[in-house]
């Protein structure tokens, strides 16, 4: 009898299965609330990310019609609505759709908010651009400390839960309704995210080009929105990279993605979901601070020499701060990677992440 399990004198395997036994309810073992193991191998116990999932009691019980290996899953079809599994329905579908597409358009317009000639006013551009930045910065924030294995209050677990969807943790909003079950595939849409604003934006740069000239979209102007979508994203970019280093323990020795339990670390799925986060930590995250990095250095000399399309790309980084400090975005870039990382390399150790 190990962690995760509750066995009285005299308990048996076979009451451990059934539930009950000849002696007494008293002499009956049970799975602990929190803890998890299958019908199939019982004493085989598996930690709950989520606890309130795993009731404990006779192998194999989930709340609400969950299954699979801490009750993690709903069946084909169906979403968890935070009670029990159900239906997810065409306007669950349709409500996706509608938040791709709203999403996508909001990058368009960001072209023209962040390019007009009302933001450049240094009023304007601080109570609307530079606020917000700071705004969705902050919440990507709390969202990743919500991710840190730490058994917050029951009052504050529900909100740093919902803050999750800044870091793209979206499970619990039906995403299953539209990437199906496969724990490694809603990753990769997750992790896609981004590659998929930059071609969104290069796309429409060159559709621009049908329009009249002056309705052309300008390239510095482009490259800067682009950077600007990839510094507000950047903590959000990072945690998705390094989700698949966060690996938790189980008391039967295998160890689990954290916010993807069904996965078991080391198998074949794990590996497609690390090859993903590599490509994404080395070409998006260190990829896009070493761009930074290198332009950081190199703007007063452009500025001097009149190399202005080349100081207009890289505006996102420089224009919120004094002339004497315009390096400064590069190391606010580093909270994203330095937030994400403690719960990556000690994911079973919530003080060492505190």
């Amino acid at each position: 009898c190990g962690t995760g399990m509750n066995c009285p004198s005299m308990s048996t395997l076979a009451s451990l299965a059934s539930g009950s036994a000849a002696l007494g309810d008293q002499f009956v073992p049970r799975v602990l609330e929190a803890f998890y193991s299958t019908p199939e191998q019982p004493m085989e116990v598996y930690r709950c990310v989520d606890g309130e999932k795993c009731p404990g009691g006779v192998p194999g019980t989930c709340t609400g019609g969950l299954q699979g290996v801490a009750c993690t899953d709903c069946a084909p079809g169906m979403t968890f609505n935070g009670q029990e599994c159900e239906e997810c329905g065409p306007l669950r579908v349709v409500g996706w759709v509608v938040a791709v597409v709203a999403l996508f358009a909001g990058l368009v317009a960001a072209y023209y908010v962040l390019t007009s000639q009302a933001t450049a006013k240094a009023s304007v551009l601080f109570t609307t651009t530079c606020a917000f930045g700071m705004v969705l910065a902050m919440l990507q924030s709390v969202g990743i400390i919500g991710m840190m294995t730490v058994d917050f209050p029951i009052q504050l677990k529900g909100v740093l839960s919902f803050l999750q969807i800044f870091v793209l943790d979206i499970d619990e909003f039906a995403f299953t309704c539209v990437a199906g079950n496969n724990a490694a595939l809603r990753y990769t849409f997750a992790a896609l995210f981004f590659p998929a604003g930059v071609l969104w934006l290069t796309f429409a740069f060159f559709v621009s080009k049908l329009l009249p000239e002056k309705h052309r979209w300008d390239a510095a102007k482009v490259c800067s929105t682009i950077g600007q979508f990839c510094q507000v994203g950047f903590s959000t970019m990072s945690t998705i990279a390094l989700k698949p280093a966060m690996c938790f323990s189980h008391p039967n020795g295998v160890t689990s993605v954290l916010k993807q339990p069904s996965v078991t670390c080391g198998t074949a799925e794990h590996t497609t979901m690390t090859i993903i986060g590599v490509l994404l930590l080395a070409l998006g995250v260190l990829g896009f601070l070493s761009v930074c990095s290198y332009a950081a250095i190199m703007v007063p000399a452009w500025s001097n020499r009149g190399e202005h399309f080349k100081v207009k790309c890289f505006r996102f980084l420089v224009f919120r701060f004094r002339l004497d400090s315009w390096w400064y975005g590069v190391p606010l870039l580093t909270r994203g990677p330095l937030l994400s990382l403690p719960i990556a390399l000690a994911t079973d150790y919530p003080p060492v992440q505190v």
